[in-house]
């Protein structure tokens, strides 16, 4: 990965739960943070990637190799079977 794609963890944690087919808001709740937060990280990551639409932002993401963490990658996949309402462990970073 190039120093022209690095992340703040945070934006990093934001892509990989929307790579994970999240809804906005429910990346926010897993994460603690407001979907307000979420749609700007989201609007920044699709700005510097120059995605047209979230499908297009996961898919440059894959292609540029921001999608190759396997402890957030798993992080998400257990958010999946985790029952509404309770607060998950905090994502690594």
């Amino acid at each position: 990965m190039s120093n022209k794609h690095r992340l703040s963890p945070r934006r990093r944690q934001v892509l990989y739960g929307i790579a994970e087919g999240f809804t906005l808001v429910e990346v926010g709740g897993h994460l603690g943070i407001s979907h307000r937060t979420v749609e700007g990280h989201e609007q920044w990551l699709r700005a510097r990637l120059a995605a047209r639409n979230l499908p297009h932002l996961v898919r440059i993401a894959a292609r540029v190799g921001l999608l190759e963490d396997p402890e957030l990658t798993q992080w998400w996949g257990d958010r999946l079977n985790q029952p509404r309402g309770t607060r998950p462990p905090p994502p690594p970073e």
